[in-house]
């Protein structure tokens, strides 16, 4: 079941649109950046460019691809309390 199947655009982002794509806080995000930051460079104001945005989704993956896979869970390893 793919839980979001909306078209993400490569368009510039401020931080703020970014984390709310990836449904995460500022400090997570900046952490998530950190090991590409040379490759990212800085940003021109407030958003990133085009080329920082497609360098960030190759990196972190493009935000709603995430894919649940209920078949892969193994029901034997919860535990019951009761």
């Amino acid at each position: 079941m793919e839980i979001n199947s909306l078209p993400i655009e490569v368009v510039p982002y401020s931080t703020k649109e970014l984390c709310t794509l990836y449904g995460v806080s500022d400090k997570t995000f900046t952490k998530w950046l950190t090991p590409i930051q040379n490759q990212l460079g800085q940003r021109l104001g407030r958003y990133y460019s085009i080329k920082q945005v497609k360098i960030i989704f190759e990196h972190l993956d493009v935000p709603g691809k995430v894919i649940c896979n209920a078949e892969a869970w193994d029901n034997s390893k919860v535990a019951v309390n009761g």
